[in-house]
């Protein structure tokens, strides 16, 4: 099949399949790889992308989230927060810890059988507090790191612990 759109073109690689790549618009430098055959349903996007400069990505996602839910709100938040650190405005870590405690908040069960993250965003505050008090009793996943979690032999740490005001031990001697 052949095709003739501006600054696309196929390359055969020593595999035997084919490669179609894009020059951008205006920029002889500016060359994308369309990961998809032109039979895809995507490639035409993909193509207009690369031709702006860009790399698609893909349909935006649709929530499943209740509109104004706990869950909804978390996900227009975390939403936010990734776009805040791609502008380099904040740490992944924090993108990362968030999301975690967020998500983990909304999959708490309630009473009723339900989640967290189903209650309206407006929620009473006794709500909230329940479930702060439900996390109060472990407040922390459990680390799956073997060194972390596994004990020293005898129990007992090997470094040693200085006390307040005395240097540690010189190494070497």
């Amino acid at each position: 099949m052949k095709i003739h759109h501006p600054g696309l073109w196929a390359e055969k690689l020593p595999s035997g399949s084919t490669r179609y790549r894009v020059r951008a618009e205006g920029r002889k430098t500016k060359v994308t790889v369309i990961p998809v055959a032109p039979d895809h349903p995507d490639f035409w996007d993909h193509y207009r992308a690369a031709r702006a400069g860009e790399k698609w990505t893909g349909p935006a996602t649709k929530t499943t989230a209740v509109a104004h839910s706990i869950e909804w709100l978390v996900e227009k938040y975390l939403a936010h927060l990734a776009r805040v650190v791609e502008a380099g405005q904040a740490s992944p870590l924090t993108l990362r810890q968030r999301k975690s405690q967020l998500r983990r908040m909304c999959a708490m069960p309630t009473d009723d059988g339900g989640t967290y993250g189903e209650y309206d965003m407006q929620a009473p505050r006794s709500a909230i507090i329940a479930a702060r008090d439900q996390w109060r009793h472990k407040p922390a996943k459990p680390t799956t790191s073997s060194s972390r979690s596994r004990p020293c032999i005898g129990g007992r740490s090997t470094r040693r612990r200085s006390q307040p005001g005395t240097r540690p031990p010189a190494s070497g001697s």
